[in-house]
């Protein structure tokens, strides 16, 4: 995403070297002090996901069986809890995972985790919009959709799995949508940064307008009018066979100003 932006952008969050750092979209890893711990798949990366997810808050043991056994939690539930603590503090150090009857992850407040930056990056990039600064906005809104594209423990599920995902996905959506309006706003060379995200949108969001409307504002904007009427098309297809209803106003709007162009 965003391969033809030229920005040299440091987000405000990127840690400094040796500050711990925390992946849980894609691989589960902690770094720190030059070590890269991978954890294994399994209830041992859900379980490490969960405390690095929320990771200023203390956890009860029942808490955290509900997570691991969301269904039908095994009689010795609570032992297995203890096994999968000790075989993550094996991975990472005994330092990690801090407490007996109430956890939560004990790294520094500096620490860095790959969920709260893709939060964080992008608030930025939403209200660098709002500001009408959409220079800044770009590179931020490419530091979200990075994180929130990769996918959040394959195979695993759960009522706090599935809320994470679904979560995870609607900031991808977003961020992709900012990238695509930051694209537009600034026009030219960022052109078909705006058009990849607007794709990605398509893909991924097929119901959301917003996918449609920005590819149909990048081709427009290259003179491209009868690709993006083509467009329209196919968000006018696909919202009338599988759902039964008509693109909303502000599309519609759009269309008629392309047509106008075209002709």
């Amino acid at each position: 995403m965003g391969g033809g932006t030229r920005h040299a952008y440091r987000a405000p969050n990127v840690p400094d070297p040796g500050t711990p750092r925390t992946w849980i979209c894609g691989a589960v890893v902690l770094e720190r002090n030059g070590l890269r711990s991978e954890l294994p798949s399994g209830q041992i990366r859900t379980l490490f996901a969960y405390l690095a997810a929320d990771r200023h808050q203390a956890h009860a043991r029942e808490q955290l069986i509900d997570v691991l056994w969301p269904d039908d939690p095994p009689a010795g539930a609570d032992g297995n809890l203890s096994v999968l603590l000790s075989r993550i503090r094996k991975h990472v150090g005994d330092d990690v995972i801090d407490g007996r009857s109430e956890l939560r992850f004990a790294l520094p407040f500096d620490a860095w985790v790959d969920i709260e930056a893709a939060r964080e990056a992008l608030d930025r990039a939403t209200g660098f919009l709002a500001a009408g600064d959409p220079r800044s906005a770009l590179p931020a809104s490419h530091v979200a959709a990075m994180v929130t594209g990769r996918p959040f423990l394959p195979g695993a599920h759960g009522p706090w799995v599935d809320t994470t995902r679904t979560r995870l996905e609607e900031m991808f959506a977003r961020a992709h949508e900012c990238s695509a309006e930051a694209g537009i706003g600034i026009g030219g060379g960022e052109l078909p940064t705006a058009e990849r995200s607007a794709h990605a949108l398509m893909d991924h969001a097929p119901y959301r307008e917003s996918g449609y409307r920005f590819a149909m504002q990048c081709l427009a904007a290259r003179g491209n009018y009868a690709e993006a009427l083509t467009v329209y098309e196919r968000c006018r297809q696909v919202l009338h066979d599988d759902l039964g209803v008509d693109p909303g106003p502000e599309i519609q709007a759009l269309y008629l100003e392309v047509l106008r162009a075209a002709g």
